[in-house]
């Protein structure tokens, strides 16, 4: 794996690195000690993640409802809470969808500004990361309120087929409402924020 080869230099300039484990596929015991050895020289946090089940995080039909396209976007974490941000051939994107989808459903949506390097780009790329219009993308993605599936292996010609159905078939609903809830949305703010200041902490500590 990449993380048994990275060099020392990758090490220093990182804090935390998780990785995914899919069932099948989990790590020896050996190489689990050799990442959490060198994570312990250089200060870095190594989490495991088990991967049981993934949620739906996109639809190929999309949708024609306005009104859900604004609901899947005010409620997305992975661009508002998360900040999954893409850079990508001198673009920024508000989120990985915003890159993916436009190249992957071929279409004509251009939701990423370009980089550029003078004096007005900071407040171009604020404006951008805080405009409350939905992307384009955001007719195909559903954002953080895809319905969960269990972890399975199909083969690579069957893997859109799931995906070829309108968005109101792949919507978790009742998560939609509990996101639309903003207390539910400022714990896990909250819950992010206090996990950050845990970690600055300990790098004091560790100073």
């Amino acid at each position: 794996m990449l993380l048994a080869r990275a060099e020392p230099a990758v090490w220093s300039a990182i804090d935390e690195v998780q990785v995914s484990v899919y069932p099948g596929h989990e790590p020896s015991k050996d190489e689990i000690s050799h990442w959490l050895e060198r994570a312990m020289q250089h200060g870095v946090e190594v989490r495991l993640r088990p991967m049981s089940k993934f949620m739906e995080s996109y639809s190929e039909q999309g949708t024609d409802d306005p009104v859900l396209v604004r609901r899947i976007y005010d409620t997305c974490l992975v661009a508002h809470v998360w900040r999954c941000y893409n850079v990508a051939d001198g673009r920024f994107y508000k989120c990985p969808q915003a890159h993916f989808l436009p190249k992957f459903l071929n279409t004509r949506a251009d939701d990423g500004i370009v980089i550029a390097d003078d004096d007005s780009f900071g407040a171009a790329l604020l404006a951008y990361l805080n405009a409350d219009v939905p992307l384009e993308s955001c007719r195909n993605c559903l954002g953080a309120v895809g319905k969960f599936f269990p972890h399975e292996e199909i083969r690579g010609v069957q893997w859109r087929d799931p995906q070829r159905v309108p968005t109101e078939d792949l919507v978790d609903w009742e998560q939609l409402v509990k996101l639309e809830n903003t207390q539910y949305v400022y714990s896990l703010i909250m819950r992010d924020r206090r996990a950050a200041d845990a970690e600055a902490v300990v790098r004091l500590d560790r100073s």
